[in-house]
């Protein structure tokens, strides 16, 4: 029979495993879907793929002028020197550098996160007339959408707190996040249009009678 002890190391480093895996595959948010989407882009002509990439870009942008601004009126701020809590591509050598740094101060990891996971909920819920008309079989697309966004954000956030952040740097990099990305979401709607938002290629249902326009019936 086991003994307590090593029932306890197994589940102790089973959690530990997580932790890293989370931390692992969310290490490269947002370069590789930065790369993705303009791959993406590039070979399907989606407009919506085009719109995450610059959605990610101006994400980048505003996070360097945020952690500007608190250097230049607190000084210096504290960074982890553990690799794995480090967002951003590796390149294999003794010194290791990113395509894109993401160290400074709030949390990119947690900032990144939260501002794909708030973009991607408004483009769900911007959707939610077209997926009601589609039917019943379509009914709970958005609570699922929704719930998964929040478990996986959740993931990343608790793995980020228990290894990486404290809870101050966490609080402000989602609350931060959750602003831009919501400005960033009805700029880029407003310049590109509601189908640049449509990452599903759900049909896009235009009610006449709101618009003003004549309906024709075949009889």
């Amino acid at each position: 029979m086991p003994r307590a002890r090593d029932l306890t190391a197994v589940g102790d480093d089973l959690i530990s495993s997580i932790f890293r895996t989370v931390l692992s595959l969310q290490s490269s948010v947002p370069d590789s879907i930065l790369f993705g989407s303009l791959f993406m882009y590039f070979i399907t002509h989606s407009l919506s793929y085009g719109v995450l990439a610059i959605f990610i870009i101006e994400l980048m942008l505003s996070h360097e002028l945020i952690s500007w601004l608190l250097v230049e009126t607190n000084g210096p701020l504290p960074r982890t020197a553990d690799e794995k809590c480090r967002v951003g591509f590796k390149q294999i050598q003794q010194n290791v550098d990113r395509i894109f740094s993401h160290n400074p101060y709030p949390s990119y990891g947690i900032f990144s996160m939260t501002g794909l996971a708030t973009y991607l909920g408004l483009a769900t819920y911007d959707m939610a007339d077209t997926v009601k008309a589609l039917g019943a079989a379509w009914e709970g697309h958005n609570l699922v959408a929704y719930i998964f966004i929040g478990l996986i954000l959740c993931a990343v956030i608790f793995s980020r707190l228990v290894i990486c952040d404290d809870m101050g740097e966490v609080i402000m990099a989602v609350v931060l996040a959750f602003l831009c990305s919501a400005v960033f979401f009805y700029v880029n709607k407003y310049l590109f249009g509601k189908e640049a938002m449509n990452f599903l290629g759900l049909p896009y249902l235009v009610n006449k009678q709101e618009k003003g326009n004549a309906v024709y019936v075949c009889s």
